[in-house]
């Protein structure tokens, strides 16, 4: 990256862009110091306009909540075990292959990402 230039600034002016953006979390982390949940709901709202892709994955709490919460539909809740973080990885490298070819096929990106 160029000095403190984010992703998002250095897409801004690019066409036909496809962001993909996987947040992983045990959802211990509640108290960001940096953005407020309304920033980050705003944020991802504008950022789903401009083609960027969001999931959310979590174990231990109620993910499905927070996901809506902040505005992100893929999400997908994890046991955290060895067993479940191996199915976890499993999961989302098929997720994420499927993504992949519908982009080179220019198919909507719009369905659910873990299905």
């Amino acid at each position: 990256m160029r000095g403190s230039a984010t992703v998002k600034d250095q897409l801004e002016n690019e066409k036909d862009v496809h962001v993909l953006v996987t947040i992983l979390t045990d959802g211990l982390e509640n108290a960001s110091q940096e953005y407020t949940g309304k920033q980050i709901n705003k944020l991802i709202k504008q950022l789903k306009t401009q083609g960027w892709t969001f999931t959310f994955i979590g174990a231990d709490f109620d993910v499905k909540r927070v996901a809506r919460d902040i505005r992100i539909a893929n999400y997908y809740c994890f046991e955290k075990s060895a067993e479940g973080v191996s199915n976890l990885f499993d999961k989302e490298v098929a997720a994420r292959k499927k993504y992949m070819k519908r982009i080179s096929l220019g198919e909507d990106l719009s369905s659910d990402y873990f299905e």
